[in-house]
């Protein structure tokens, strides 16, 4: 889980990233549709990231929960 969280997170800045150097070659052709493009990204790397969080929150809540089962039998 810890694995899968990482790469979440390198996929959120990849995604950033990516946004942010094609910037220039969109602006081009529209400055409006550029900046729109990078919001799309940074809202979408947002969405990724609370994943990733609520990823590693269930499973440190699955840990507990498993724990407590072994503790009461």
């Amino acid at each position: 889980m810890a694995l899968a969280s990482l790469l979440e997170f390198i996929n959120c800045a990849a995604v950033v990233g990516i946004a942010i150097v094609i910037y220039p070659i969109v602006k081009r052709y529209s400055e409006r549709v550029a900046i729109g493009y990078i919001a799309g990204r940074v809202i979408e790397a947002a969405m990724l990231t609370s994943g990733a969080v609520m990823l590693m929150t269930f499973g440190a809540m699955g840990e507990k929960l498993a724990a407590s089962i072994g503790d009461a039998q």
